[in-house]
């Protein structure tokens, strides 16, 4: 995620961890998806991020 306004990197996340991704039914512009990400205190364990967005396109193109 890019902040639109400073261009500074939020949050990145790499395909490999997506484990989920969907569009909305009935409103194509919000799109999200679920990625994994390694929990530094616990080598056995995985954090779930669940990122939703609205773009300026339909989700599907």
């Amino acid at each position: 995620f890019i902040d639109p306004q400073t261009q500074i990197t939020k949050a990145s996340f790499s395909l490999n961890d997506v484990t989920l991704y969907a569009t909305h039914e009935d409103n194509k512009r919000l799109i999200g998806f679920v990625a994994r990400v390694s929990d530094s205190l616990s080598e056995s364990k995985a954090l779930l991020n669940c990122c939703i967005f609205e773009t300026n396109d339909d989700g599907d193109e």
